[in-house]
């Protein structure tokens, strides 16, 4: 049995702006027209899901539990609806931390409405907390969007002042693009421009945030791309310091590992300079690795029950094939947010290529997989393998229509080279999705996921339709 995940990939009729449409891909649409399918809900109440965007981590979870999963933004939602966020012990433990030590608290994260990465609303009520534990010193280090959220950066950040001027302190102390941060093991060289910024006050500044991103429009730049700078707040430039308390509020450990490794003293080769901030206490809103020893605000356990335990169970061989850009969707994710294999899996990630702009190649390292694929099932080995095909959602987020059209009718064709090595030794093949992206490239989902329903495909010997 294959599972072919086609990520990224949702069903929508319109023709505008739909890649999955306008190029009339031949092979998923004949098996689409001969084979068993259903159309599955990604998104809403009737697939289980209440968070504002469907999301891979989320989606690939349910695939493996065959369940409705409550996710952690439902969870600390859930916590801010009945107040028990503001006695959170965790971030009690920040707060008395810095105050012990004189110094400050350095809020972290995404600025994004959208819910996957981050949510504004969260680090809204960061600064609520602030208040009403009566602690002034509390600066915003924050990383704009322009993937995930369709919402200006500059807008969310009136959001931001609005709260800032109602409680009466709070100040942004750094601005920095997604792209030098997130996904940052792809781009060591920007990870580390940033920290020299915010541990020893080198690289761009501005007087104000504001400044500093019209000044990276001007120069072409969006909300993903906008260079690290240090804002002057009213005491000049506050770094992280010996003694502050660093709380990251993105909720996905995949984009964040790196952030709270490097905090914590991780990697710390990378930096020449001796001195670095000592004595720090770094929370995370959610378990990013469980290599980090590290409080984390809204602990959660794996997932129990899932596929991969049943594999497991009665000694099934199984593949997890991938490349690295989506490694913990058919790992720690599949596997229910465990990060260890199981008895009988195997993990083979392929190098995602790096480019300054996906869109430069918007077939990835379709080609390596689909040549592993087709050689592990050939060979008879595996008894169950995941495949996840990452263009259709890496693309799609580029919001680049040529690109993304090469990206569908390459899917298309290392779909059917994956089932029909299938079909030649008597494999069964489900084609899914975890949610929407590339058959929407025009407003209003531009670039992010939607909340369009994905294909359920059952293609084998003996199944075809009269």
């Amino acid at each position: 049995m294959v599972l072919l995940i086609l990520d990224g990939w949702g069903l929508s009729s319109s023709w505008s702006g739909n890649p999955t449409v306008m190029t009339n891909p031949p092979n998923i649409t004949n098996f689409w027209r001969i084979y068993p399918h259903k159309v599955l809900l990604s998104f809403g109440q009737e697939s289980g899901r209440r968070t504002p965007i469907s999301n891979s981590r989320l989606a690939h979870m349910e695939i493996s539990a065959g369940r409705e999963v409550l996710e952690d933004l439902e969870i600390i939602n859930q916590s801010l609806a009945n107040k028990s966020f503001y006695h959170n012990p965790v971030l009690m433990d920040c707060f008395r931390f810095a105050r012990n030590h004189n110094a400050n608290i350095h809020l972290l994260g995404l600025l994004s409405d959208a819910g996957y990465n981050a949510s504004l609303e969260h680090l809204l009520a960061l600064l609520e907390m602030a208040h009403r534990q009566n602690f002034r010193r509390v600066y915003v280090d924050a990383i704009t969007d322009g993937i995930d959220s369709q919402t200006p950066a500059l807008k969310l950040i009136e959001r931001v002042n609005k709260k800032f001027q109602e409680i009466g302190f709070g100040q942004f102390s750094s601005v920095v693009g997604r792209r030098y941060v997130l996904n940052s093991a792809e781009n060591l060289k920007s990870l580390i421009k940033f920290f020299q910024l915010i541990f020893h006050e080198q690289g761009a500044k501005a007087d104000s945030i504001q400044e500093a991103i019209t000044k990276n429009y001007t120069l072409g730049r969006k909300d993903a791309e906008i260079e690290p700078t240090l804002i002057k707040t009213s005491s000049g430039f506050q770094t992280i310091k010996t003694g502050d308390g660093v709380i990251l509020f993105n909720l996905r450990g995949q984009n964040s590992h790196a952030l709270a490794e490097i905090l914590t003293g991780g990697r710390r080769r990378l930096f020449w300079q001796p001195k670095l901030p000592k004595d720090l206490l770094v929370a995370t809103f959610t378990n990013y690795s469980n290599k980090l020893t590290l409080p984390v605000v809204f602990p959660r356990q794996p997932l129990a029950d899932t596929l991969p335990e049943v594999l497991a169970r009665y000694q099934k061989r199984n593949l997890r094939l991938a490349e690295s850009l989506k490694k913990l969707h058919v790992t720690s994710y599949f596997n229910g947010g465990r990060e260890e294999p199981l008895a009988g899996e195997e993990y083979r990630i392929i190098p995602s290529p790096r480019l300054q702009s996906f869109d430069q190649k918007p077939e990835l390292s379709l080609a390596k997989i689909t040549q592993e694929a087709v050689r592990a099932i050939l060979a008879k080995k595996y008894d169950f393998m995941v495949i996840n095909l990452a263009s259709a959602d890496i693309i799609g987020h580029t919001g680049n229509l040529a690109a993304a059209c090469r990206a569908v009718m390459a899917l298309d064709q290392a779909t059917a080279k994956i089932v029909e090595a299938n079909l030649k030794v008597e494999g069964a093949t489900i084609i899914t999705a975890d949610h929407g992206n590339i058959e929407q490239m025009i407003r209003p989902s531009l670039r992010a996921h939607t909340k369009n329903p994905v294909p359920f495909i059952l293609v084998a010997k003996g199944r075809r339709k009269n």
